[in-house]
């Protein structure tokens, strides 16, 4: 599927494989197809978002706490919504005030299971 825009010139694609997503262990022990997901919704807003807005908006994730590792699922979801990933690390150079210097301005800040706190300091 192709969505393009005359008035930016830009141009998303995506294929139907995109769309359904297949039980793949099905297809290993029966060799039958069985669809478990459909996002030809979100995949079409996404392409439509994307070539009518020049800018991507960004998500940061929170680093230097031990986070644990996003899975797949929650690193795509992002870019499929026409969201760019970033990370930011709020520890060195001033804790929290680290936000004030952040080189883009994130659309949401994603803390996922730290395991350190961030520590008080006197400024």
């Amino acid at each position: 599927m192709v969505v393009t825009c005359e008035a930016t010139g830009r141009q998303k694609s995506f294929s139907i494989d995109d769309i359904i997503e297949y039980d793949i262990m099905s297809y290993d022990y029966y060799g039958v197809y069985n669809e478990t997901a459909f996002d030809g919704e979100g995949l079409l807003t996404a392409a439509v978002d994307g070539v009518l807005t020049a800018a991507a908006r960004t998500v940061c994730q929170t680093s230097g706490h031990r986070e644990a590792a996003l899975s797949a699922d929650m690193t795509e979801q992002p870019q499929r919504s026409h969201m760019a990933p970033d990370s930011v690390n709020l520890l060195p150079g001033g804790g929290v005030w680290a936000l004030l210097f952040i080189p883009v301005i994130p659309g949401a800040l994603l803390v996922f299971g730290f395991v350190r706190w961030m520590r008080r300091r006197k400024f």
